[in-house]
């Protein structure tokens, strides 16, 4: 029986040297994802807006070591950021997307050189611009993997831009001109000239066109 038990341990220590992931690492923290978006003042997670105002966001992509002894760096990152309906890419993402489709814009970092040390980050920034209302979430993923222990990072995060439904109004006014002063009652003699004066004036919380 202890035969058999040492051959068991053996084999187990056996499967942890050849496949080390099984137990060591954390791949939901090690891949940090932060999202936000600029409100006019600072970088928040959540901000207001209005139809046809322009929004820019921030993605940070930190790289936290693991507990893998072997571990070294991150590299073949890949992001994706997905936009609600109502936000528009203005297509000036700095670094350039590798691919645009629909709403989601694609990043690879696979090059030979892109990879992160401990601690480093990976920026990226991109506008949009506002065409509808309600409350915009704007989701981004990262995948990458850790050399050598050979553990695949995630990590996500979302920021949130908030349309309220737009109010339209407009106020007219009409008047007439009586000796320089604009009035809303004249008496006028047959054959007279008349001046009218109309002020349309926008009450509304959106600009008027047309």
């Amino acid at each position: 029986m202890n035969k058999i038990n040492n051959y068991i341990l053996t084999i187990a220590i056996a499967l942890l040297l050849i496949f080390p992931t099984v137990v060591i690492g954390n791949n939901i923290e090690n891949l940090e994802v932060d999202k936000k978006v600029w409100d006019g003042v600072d970088w928040v997670d959540s901000t207001n807006a209005n139809i046809g105002e322009t929004i820019r966001f921030n993605i940070t992509i930190t790289y936290h070591k693991t507990n893998h002894p072997n571990a070294t760096y991150c590299r073949n990152i890949t992001v994706i950021d997905i936009l609600p309906d109502c936000l528009e890419y203005l297509d000036n993402a700095q670094p350039e997307p590798d691919e645009i489709s629909g709403n989601m814009i694609f990043w690879n970092f696979s090059d030979y050189t892109e990879h992160l040390s401990d601690g480093e980050s990976i920026f990226i920034e991109f506008d949009t611009i506002v065409i509808d209302s309600g409350i915009n979430i704007n989701n981004v993923e990262a995948t990458g993997e850790e050399t050598c222990s050979g553990i695949i990072l995630n990590g996500s995060d979302q920021a949130t831009v908030v349309v309220c439904e737009p109010n339209p109004g407009v106020n007219l006014t009409k008047k007439v001109d009586v000796d320089g002063d604009w009035v809303e009652t004249a008496y006028i003699n047959v054959g007279e000239n008349v001046t009218f004066k109309i002020t349309v004036e926008n009450t509304g919380d959106v600009d008027l066109t047309n």
